[in-house]
């Protein structure tokens, strides 16, 4: 943000495209960017950036080829999961490092019985609240959730143990 002093209400757009908003008058003021685009999706025309295809970061399933798979393993009732979204490369595509949140398609499937996944940016916790809720069939539901500033995703699993799949579509920057 620019030097000097700032109003709250002002305004200002850096040379990338990011837009910002003094919310605090001061020298220089209190800003904090509203706004970003990506410079690899720079005609995207927005915050909202779609991958150019979906791509599964993760599958625990011990099968699976994804990059984040738990060891093969189910994801363990009464615990939480991290998986590092940012950075992770399927195919030559990737989430890029500065995203903020992801939209994506989460699957629980091979159950243990009912249960459910909730969401949420590593490092903060648990909401209490349900991404999806599963029985003994295979179910998935689309998510946006918030990331780390480190690009990090976790999932809690509720209940039973459950194999996760996870399916991002695109990124918010």
């Amino acid at each position: 943000p620019p030097a000097g002093v700032a109003l709250a209400g002002d305004q200002w757009r850096d040379s990338t495209g990011a837009m910002f908003v003094c919310t605090a008058d001061g020298s220089p003021g209190t800003w904090r960017r509203v706004v970003a685009q990506h410079p690899d999706y720079a005609n995207a025309g927005g915050s909202i950036n779609l991958l150019a295809r979906p791509i599964r970061v993760v599958d625990t399933r011990p099968t699976s080829t994804a990059p984040l798979k738990n060891g093969g393993n189910r994801l363990a009732p009464s615990t939480n999961t991290t998986f590092q979204i940012t950075g992770t490369t399927v195919s030559g595509v990737s989430v890029p490092a500065g995203a903020t949140g992801i939209l994506a398609n989460i699957t629980a499937t091979d159950t243990l019985g009912s249960g459910f996944f909730s969401v949420f940016a590593a490092g903060l916790s648990p909401t209490g609240t349900s991404t999806v809720n599963y029985t003994d069939v295979s179910i998935a539901n689309f998510f946006m959730s918030a990331l780390s500033t480190g690009g990090a995703l976790t999932v809690r699993c509720g209940s039973n143990a459950a194999h996760c799949i996870i399916d991002v579509m695109g990124f918010l920057y």
